[in-house]
């Protein structure tokens, strides 16, 4: 069964005769005596984001989407705000409308009595809604409309006669809108349920605490126990450097990964892609500018490329693709204790310096905590090391790749100045714990 078929099949008709069909407020449509909600923001579901990030990225700087309409299957969904007057519960209107005699590529327009009038714009393509955009005035409409007019293969066309659009037929609202509910609003932040679910389960632990106290304490006992036998955890600990890559697989696959997003789009300039270690793997980012393309553009020919998809922000002028990157743990890297921080800085400077290339080197310390004798990810210090070129990026992970403790953090590429960053830490002890005894201590 196509999806036209799943959307329309059986529990669609058209909206009852006479059903009054009006503008009840700012985007809200009046449709046979329920409230539908006009001019949501549609966007390409992405499970692997949660929900409230999805809601703050598509609203850009003003984060002001709390409600959110899941649509064909859960593969798209619509953002609105209880700003603009909408509420939990509401209908999408855009996942309303449309007829199965349409197909699953049409665009149409309807004006909509009240005080004042209003143009609504709705388009499907793909089975997943394109346009759902509200105007005020018939010009703006009308200029809209031709401009998505523009795209291609359009099986069915609804317009005002008024407007003189070739091959559009004239059609009325009411029989283009269902009577089933369609996809509802709901709340981007579900943490009142969360509380109350919290609440409850805080008061079931309280009724059993008193009961539980005693094996608790025994427990405890035990522990305690256990505890003093056990050798030192410093011997034991995870250091800062264990279970990452090595920088050049990280050089490697990130780059790789940056240039498969980075698809050339008309109407959209990268501004710069990032790869950022995140301790159990890497986020690519690849960041877009709107020069004159529309988002259909761009999610057409990241689609043929199999590039993913992208997220529009800041009101459809920037665009984000993400992209998450494994990596393999360096081979024998938790068994590779740090070097002297001094003899580092002097050994990577005389390279660099030998070489005729840039180097720049931060030294970041810290200090052990106060009244223990155990060592932690908190008693090292590192050196940031920055790597910036033109190219050959790959080349200057490979002139550090020898370096102890090395964990990358970036690489960033900037198309308009064709500069790569590559920043990593070359983790070292403070004052007090020799180079000598971390290799004693990691090699354990």
């Amino acid at each position: 069964m196509k999806l036209r078929d799943l959307r329309f099949s059986g529990k669609r008709q058209p909206a009852a005769p006479g059903a009054p069909i009006g503008m009840a407020g700012a985007n809200r449509l009046r449709c046979g005596g329920r409230d539908a909600a006009l001019g949501l923001l549609w966007q390409p579901s992405q499970p692997q984001i949660p929900l409230r990030e999805q809601a703050r990225l598509a609203g850009g700087p003003h984060d002001g989407f709390d409600l959110c309409a899941r649509f064909a299957a859960g593969r798209q969904i619509g953002f609105a705000s209880t700003g603009d007057g909408l509420s939990a519960g509401m209908p999408a209107g855009a996942s309303m409308c449309g007829s199965p005699s349409w197909g699953d590529n049409w665009l149409a327009a309807f004006e909509i009595s009240g005080e004042p009038a209003s143009w609504w714009i709705i388009a499907l393509r793909g089975g997943l809604i394109y346009e759902d955009q509200l105007h005020g005035n018939s010009d703006s409409a009308c200029a809209a409309f031709r401009k998505s007019l523009e795209a291609p293969d359009w099986e069915h066309i609804v317009a005002p006669n008024s407007w003189n659009i070739e091959g559009a037929v004239e059609a009325p609202l009411a029989e283009a809108m269902a009577t089933a509910p369609g996809a509802k609003l709901r709340p981007v932040n579900r943490w009142p349920r969360i509380a109350f679910a919290a609440a409850s389960a805080l008061i079931a632990l309280f009724c059993l605490y008193f009961g539980w106290s005693a094996v608790s304490e025994f427990r405890a006992s035990k522990q305690r126990e256990q505890a003093a036998a056990k050798p030192d955890p410093a011997v034991l600990q995870s250091f800062p450097w264990s279970e990452t890559p090595d920088i050049r697989s990280f050089v490697n696959l990130c780059a790789d990964e940056m240039d498969r997003l980075a698809v050339a789009v008309p109407g959209w300039t990268i501004q710069d892609a990032e790869c950022v270690w995140s301790g159990a793997g890497a986020l690519v980012k690849v960041r877009r500018k709107r020069q004159g393309g529309s988002a259909a553009w761009l999610q057409a020919a990241l689609n043929i490329r199999s590039a993913g998809e992208a997220v529009i922000l800041k009101g459809g002028q920037l665009a984000e693709q993400h992209s998450a990157v494994r990596f393999a743990a360096s081979a024998g890297a938790a068994a590779i204790g740090p070097e002297d921080p001094a003899r580092l800085e002097s050994r990577l400077r005389d390279r660099f310096l030998t070489l005729g290339l840039e180097l720049k080197l931060v030294s970041r310390n810290a200090k052990p905590r106060a009244g223990s004798g155990k060592s932690s990810r908190r008693s090292f210090g590192y050196h940031e090391i920055n790597v910036a070129t033109s190219a050959a990026v790959r080349e200057y992970a490979q002139l550090i790749a020898d370096v102890p403790a090395l964990v990358p953090q970036r690489l960033v590429y900037r198309p308009d100045a064709a500069r790569w960053l590559l920043t990593a830490r070359a983790y070292h002890p403070v004052a007090g714990i020799g180079a000598s005894g971390m290799n004693r201590r990691s090699s354990e």
